[in-house]
């Protein structure tokens, strides 16, 4: 996030909306190009398998498991899983996640859409599910914390 808001309550809105940085300017263009090189690098080193506590996430062959018994998931309920897992405690917006999930095609998507397949993915995780909150006016968070 590039901005001239520089005070603390803007730095913090940003961050937990899921901006990977936040930068004020003025900026030096080392100082940027150094942000932006370390994001990406953040970006590019994949695993092949996410884990959190006894739920794990098989990327390659994109199976989901709870203590070794497979989950019944669609790609698209892997691929929001996935993006949970990647963000733990992190608010993500509901446009991220259509974006992430439905590409290109997420504009032709009904908003409910999204409502109904992360309802899916709660009912399918069992306890896991409780793990996923709504985050009302921005979307979703994977919270490590059962509340």
């Amino acid at each position: 996030m590039l901005t001239v808001k520089d005070e603390d309550e803007y730095v913090i809105k940003g961050l937990s909306q899921g901006a990977d940085d936040y930068i004020t300017k003025p900026f030096s263009l080392p100082v940027l190009k150094a942000r932006i090189d370390n994001v990406f690098s953040r970006k590019i080193k994949k695993v092949d398998e996410l884990t959190f506590e006894n739920l794990s996430l098989d990327l390659i062959s994109k199976q989901a498991s709870i203590d070794g018994i497979d989950l019944d998931l669609n790609l698209k309920e892997f691929a929001i899983l996935e993006m949970f897992l990647e963000n733990q405690n992190i608010n993500l917006l509901r446009e991220k996640i259509l974006d992430y999930v439905w590409g290109y095609d997420f504009y032709e998507v009904n908003d409910n859409t999204l409502t109904v397949t992360v309802k899916r993915l709660r009912n399918k995780l069992g306890e896991h599910g409780e793990h996923i909150k709504t985050v009302r006016g921005i979307g979703y968070r994977w919270d490590n914390e059962k509340k």
